[in-house]
This record gives structure tokens, C-alpha cells and sequence, in this order.
């Protein structure tokens, strides 16, 4: 398809995709909107002195109170108002992926977002989601802005800070301090204006809010009592929880939530040995990097004991900008995966949720439930298979002694061989596109 034609043609699928996801929205209002109420309440209750969104890193106030200004200001309903700040999000996520003319990823991201229904312009977890996938995108032309973007994303939503381990590089490498260094002093100076204006005990109540939290009912480590349950009713409860989500009791539910737990300490631990392990190796290689942030993505998607509808959004930028730097094979099945993913996702919430909570739990809802995390412990594999495969590349390339050995991420316009920015990481020719 000719260049000139991709973008209205984008342009015209994102509008149509959208408009569906809003009707729909709207049709499901008392479902779907449901968050937003929650959002907007509280920021209610901090006006008058109350605590507000405890279990939320402060940083997400950070937007919802501009927001609340404006409806009261406007008189704009709340839904509404919120649907559109998270439809400018999404409209400049895929401007800056047409920018650098990365189609692949662009078409992914439209059709991600239809098939993730409702929920997509219905929950904060879009807001870090993106702002990971924009570190992708400037992780290579502009590694301090990146870094910037990891640190914020992270201070709104704690789990974006494990993919601090992409940025590691070699000791020796100047390249690695910046993009460390960058993170690290972001972080800190958010954590400190968050201590300064709200004190140290909001800093630490989302640490303390997930200390409570059960298992819940569409988490992985969830699956066989879930089935288990579809087949013999009453076997096990299931309960809305002080942690707002509905949780899972009954035999050998504690059991599979301390698996579920140690399981994702073991993804925290394993990453802080890559990380020494980085330290000490071979060249920084951005593609390995990239494939490294999407196997930890989907590594906590897998081992965490919460697995909220909306989670899967955390994947879908990161993936879009990957599709966009390399034309690898696996990366078309990890898409293909993840876009089924997110549609049975749909599937279970809000189309059958009822399903599940109804006091009855139907296969109607097991069946997409079971399915796509099934489906999700396949994408980790998948996703491991494409970092081993890239290490390899480069090991080679390296070996081979050639000379563009730190260029592996091949992009329709690209990298520089050999060519380096003064801070060591790798030159990039026309960095303004993207």
C-alpha cells in the first residue's frame, strides 16, 4: 500500500474503531463506567479532607485533578471528559507511531484497541500503558526523555519500574550511566515532590494495599479453581474484597496465591540478575532490550495474583512499537496472540462478567477466562523464544566482528552504522520522525 494512502486510511480506521468503542461504552454505562465514578468521587473526598485513591500511587491525581477542574468548570459529564483525555492519549500514541511511517505497528495498535472494547477508554492503567510504550518509541533517539517517561510511568503505576532493566548496558559504557542516571534521578525527584506535598505515608500506601489483596478471580494462578468451580458449583466463593476486586476462596486457593507470589518475586529477583549480568556483558542492543521489557510485561501479567481486565493494556504499546522496530517473524505471532488476548478479554469483561459473579459460575465465562490465560502463558513462551533468538543474533553479529553490531533493530529508516551520539548510545538518522 503506497505511503500516501496509509495515513488517511489509519486516520479513517481509528476514527471508526473509536466511535465503536464509545458506543458500546456508553450502551454499558453502569458496567463500564464504574472506575470513572470511583476516580472523581474520591478526588471529591480529598477536596473535603478525606483520603483519596489510596491504593493509586499519587501521580495518577496528578491528571485526575486537572480533569475534575474542567467538568467543574464546564459542566462536562465525568465519563465523557475522561473518554476524551484517554482519546487524545491514544491519538498521539499513534501519530508518533505514523511520524516515523511504522505501519505494522500502527494498523496493530488500531485494531488492539477495538478489540480491547471498553475498558480501553475506561480505566488509568491506558495512561502508564502508553507512556511505556513511549519510552519505546524514544528509547534510542532521545534515551534521557525515555528514561524520564519509564520513571513517570512508574510512579503512576509501580510496575513499569522492572523494565528499568532494558536500560542496562555495560559498566564501561557512558550510554548505560545516562539512561540509569535519567530513571533513577526522575524517580527520585517524583517519589520526593509526592513526600513533600502528601508526606511519606501516601508514598508507601500502595505497597500496603497490595499486602492485603487475595486472589483474584482472573488471574492465572486462579484458572483450575475457576474450572474447577464451572464444573462442580459451589465448590469455592467467590467475593467482592476490601481490595475492590472480586476474589477467589476455598481448597488449595492459598496454596495457588503463594505461588502466584513467590512466582512473581522470582520475576523481580531474575530481573535484578539480568541486571548484573547487563553490567557485565556485551554491548547495549535496543531490539534485545525491547524484547527483554515485553518477556518482563508478560512475566507479571503471568505470575500476579491480580489480573485485572485492563492489565492487558500494559502489553499492547510496547508490542506496537516492537512490531514497528523489526519485521521478525515471531513478533507477527506474539501480535496475533495478544490481539486474541485482548478480545477474549473482552470476552470475560464486561460481555460476560456476569457469568462469573452471577452466583452461579457459568462456562460462558470460564471458557474465554481459561482460554485466554492459557493463551497468556503461551505469549511468555513465545516472548522468551524472541529474546533468546535476538541474544543469539547479536552474540553472532558480534563474534563476526561487524560493525554494525549495536544495529539490530531494523526500522525503514534507521540506525546509523557505527555512528554514535555523544552519550554512546546509538545514532539515528532523521530522530525527529519518531
Amino acid at each position: 500500500m503506497r505511503t500516501i494512502l496509509q495515513y488517511p486510511l489509519l486516520l479513517l480506521a481509528w476514527a471508526v474503531t473509536r466511535w465503536l468503542i464509545v458506543r458500546e461504552a456508553f450502551h454499558r454505562r453502569d458496567w463500564i463506567f464504574g472506575d470513572v465514578s470511583y476516580y472523581f468521587s474520591e478526588i471529591i473526598n480529598k477536596a473535603h479532607g478525606k483520603p483519596a485513591l489510596r491504593e493509586y500511587p499519587e501521580a495518577n491525581l496528578w491528571i485526575l485533578r486537572p480533569l475534575s477542574r474542567i467538568i467543574d468548570a464546564t459542566g462536562w459529564p465525568a465519563n465523557s471528559t475522561y473518554t476524551g483525555f484517554v482519546l487524545l492519549l491514544d491519538a498521539i500514541f499513534l501519530l508518533a507511531l505514523m511520524r516515523g511511517k511504522h505501519w505494522r505497528g500502527s494498523w496493530f495498535w488500531v485494531l488492539f484497541g477495538l478489540v480491547s472494547g471498553p475498558i480501553f477508554i475506561s480505566r488509568l492503567d491506558l495512561v502508564p500503558g502508553m507512556l511505556v510504550g513511549l519510552f519505546a518509541v524514544f528509547l534510542v533517539s532521545h534515551p534521557r526523555f525515555s528514561s524520564f517517561l519509564l520513571a513517570l510511568a512508574t510512579a503512576m503505576k509501580l510496575w513499569p519500574g522492572v523494565l528499568a532493566t532494558s536500560l542496562v548496558g555495560p559498566a564501561r559504557q557512558l550510554a548505560t550511566w545516562v539512561r540509569i542516571g535519567a530513571f533513577g534521578v526522575s524517580l527520585l525527584a517524583l517519589a520526593g515532590f509526592t513526600v513533600l506535598t502528601q508526606g511519606l505515608d501516601r508514598l508507601l500506601s500502595p505497597l500496603d494495599y497490595q499486602n492485603v489483596r487475595g486472589l483474584q478471580i482472573e488471574s492465572v494462578a486462579a484458572t483450575p479453581f475457576m474450572l474447577m468451580e464451572g464444573f462442580k458449583h459451589g465448590s469455592y466463593q467467590l467475593s467482592y474484597a476490601a481490595s475492590k476486586s472480586f476474589e477467589i476462596t476455598g481448597p488449595g486457593v492459598a496454596v495457588g496465591e503463594r505461588v502466584a507470589s513467590y512466582a512473581l518475586y522470582a520475576v523481580v529477583l531474575l530481573a535484578a540478575l539480568e541486571v548484573v549480568r547487563r553490567l557485565v556483558g556485551r554491548p547495549w542492543d535496543p531490539q534485545e532490550s525491547m524484547a527483554l521489557a515485553v518477556v518482563l510485561v508478560l512475566a507479571l501479567l503471568v505470575t500476579n495474583k491480580v489480573l485485572s481486565p485492563q492489565y492487558l493494556t500494559w502489553l499492547g504499546p510496547l508490542l506496537a512499537v516492537a512490531l514497528s522496530r523489526s519485521r521478525d517473524k515471531i513478533l507477527n505471532l506474539l501480535a496475533g496472540l495478544s490481539v486474541l488476548c485482548s478480545y477474549l478479554t473482552y470476552l470475560v469483561f464486561p460481555k460476560h462478567y456476569g457469568d462469573l459473579i452471577g452466583g452461579v459460575v457459568r462456562f460462558d465465562g470460564v471458557v474465554p477466562l481459561v482460554t485466554r490465560n492459557i493463551l497468556l502463558v503461551v505469549m511468555l513462551g513465545v516472548a522468551l523464544t524472541w529474546w533468546m533468538r535476538v541474544q543469539r543474533s547479536a552474540k553472532i553479529r558480534l563474534s563476526q566482528g561487524s560493525e554494525h553490531a549495536s544495529q539490530l533493530i531494523d526500522v525503514p529508516e534507521g540506525v546509523e552504522g557505527g555512528q554514535r551520539n555523544r552519550d554512546g548510545s546509538p545514532a539515528v538518522k532523521n530522530a525527529h520522525r519518531f
